[in-house]
């Protein structure tokens, strides 16, 4: 019974984590100085598509999604579908709450804080929900398998795709700048730092 409670605990968790991921990304499209290289790489299709980056976001989950159900399905749980169905509208809600908080251009120092802001908020959202182990998003399930394939940690891993992405993007016309920059270079490893604080963290809340 303690063991399905725990269970029930880790799911429910995923929620406010998928509402930190979509934060951390949204504060780096705000910031309009480059988004991590995922993100640049949805808006490149996003210019093409017209479409929005949550929308493109959602349906490139559900493509990559439907490919890992006979590739891996090991990679997918309940964590996935609430990622997969809550990261994309959830951007777009945080894009119209900033377009009504950030009235017209930022300043220089307020884009370079969202960006820090942005790493810290996805790093740990990644983190979490990797040590929660009730499935990944889309995104991890691809840069997990990369994992697998080099024998390398999730940070390396996570330069190869983001190197990737960041070549995608730029041929789609996405928005590369000094936060893309920021993200390709502490991203991946802060979240090889952070994995096993955040798992003695969810341990002792055991």
């Amino acid at each position: 019974m303690e063991k399905d409670s725990w269970s029930f605990k880790k799911i429910a968790l995923v929620f406010p984590v998928t509402v930190l991921l979509s934060l951390g990304i949204s504060l780096y499209l705000e910031a309009n100085m480059g988004s991590d290289t995922y993100t640049c790489f949805q808006q490149g299709l996003s210019f093409i598509l017209g479409w929005s980056v949550g929308n493109v976001n959602l349906a490139m989950s559900i493509v990559i999604v439907g490919i890992f159900l006979f590739v891996d399905r090991s990679l997918i749980g309940p964590g996935t579908v609430i990622l997969c169905f809550g990261i994309g509208p959830m951007i777009s809600v945080f894009l119209w709450l900033f377009d009504k908080i950030f009235l017209g251009e930022l300043k220089i120092w307020l884009s370079l804080l969202l960006i820090i802001f942005g790493v810290i908020f996805t790093s740990i959202g990644i983190s979490t929900y990797l040590v929660l182990n009730q499935g990944v998003q889309p995104m991890d399930m691809i840069i997990i398998s990369i994992s697998k394939w080099i024998n390398k940690s999730y940070g390396i891993a996570m330069y190869v795709f983001s190197a990737i992405c960041l070549l995608l993007g730029w041929k789609l016309g996405g928005v590369i700048g000094i936060g893309t920059l920021v993200n390709l270079l502490l991203t991946g490893k802060t979240i090889d730092l952070m994995v096993p604080r955040i798992r003695k963290i969810l341990r002792n809340m055991k």
